[in-house]
């Protein structure tokens, strides 16, 4: 009598849900996945569709996907990461091209195109972390950076400096609070770098000036009683300046941030304002 493992072939690529971070980090997994994948036409009209940001300008950039559970969000989602980080001409895609290829051989040819060449730096946020949106965004970004060999320090600590103290220039204008945080931290400035104008400091800073940024953080310290860390609240800032700076540029044609659970993370876990 024949086994049922020997009748019933069950392919990995549906085997289970997927845990989209731990998924596409794990080689093996994202692998079968990939190999595996046939998608179905509701998953074809989204990977289209979300694709049409990549060669037009003024298209959407940001996606929301909704559905019930088991329609293959995170699955769908876990093809679209890895399209994204790889070529068209990769080996590891040639399953997913073959079988979208059956499906509809227009279709997969338009996709092949459009991701020919070139690769897009891939973050997967961790919506378990229990980090507020922006602070999860961030660290994801920032840990990938380091994995790939990306310096994001500069980018983050001096455009976080520059929107601090333009903050408080603003607030000290505006005579909010009890205490003039600009004023303390120019008089904090007088006192650790002599001769050195806010003025001057600022326009350094926007220039990404080290010294400047060492008198900053000197200063900050003296004013606040505390080392200076740079913060979330600044997202977009940070974004745009990492995805302009060189660095970046000559080794990815542009970003693009995966936030799974994203309705879970809201409902249960009520993180965001």
């Amino acid at each position: 009598m024949s086994k049922i493992s020997e009748i019933v072939k069950v392919r990995d690529g549906y085997a289970n849900f997927v845990q989209l971070r731990s998924a596409f980090h794990e080689e093996a997994e994202n692998s079968g996945r990939m190999a595996m994948y046939r998608p179905t036409k509701a998953h074809r009209t989204a990977l289209e569709r979300i694709s049409r940001g990549l060669f037009t300008p003024n298209d959407r950039k940001f996606h929301l996907l909704s559905g019930s559970y088991g329609t293959g969000k995170s699955h769908l989602c876990l093809m679209l990461a890895n399209l994204l980080s790889h070529s068209s001409t990769a080996h590891c895609l040639k399953g997913f091209y073959d079988n979208y290829d059956r499906l509809e051989h227009a279709r997969a040819n338009e996709l092949k195109h459009i991701r020919q060449d070139g690769q897009y730096l891939v973050v997967v946020c961790d919506y378990g972390s229990g980090q507020k949106f922006e602070d999860a965004v961030l660290s994801a970004i920032m840990e990938v950076c380091v994995e790939r060999g990306i310096a994001t320090d500069r980018i983050t600590e001096f455009d976080e400096a520059e929107r601090r103290l333009a903050e408080w220039e603003a607030s000290s204008k505006e005579k909010k609070g009890v205490r003039d945080v600009y004023a303390d931290f120019i008089q904090a400035l007088a006192l650790v770098s002599p001769g050195t104008p806010i003025v001057g400091l600022r326009a350094g800073l926007k220039k990404f000036d080290q010294p400047m940024m060492d008198k900053f953080l000197a200063a900050y310290s003296e004013a606040q009683g505390d080392p200076f860390q740079a913060k979330a609240g600044n997202l977009v800032s940070i974004v745009k300046q990492l995805v302009k700076s060189k660095e970046f540029t000559d080794k990815f044609k542009g970003l693009a941030i995966f936030f799974d659970e994203f309705g879970t993370a809201i409902l249960q876990h009520g993180k965001f304002d």
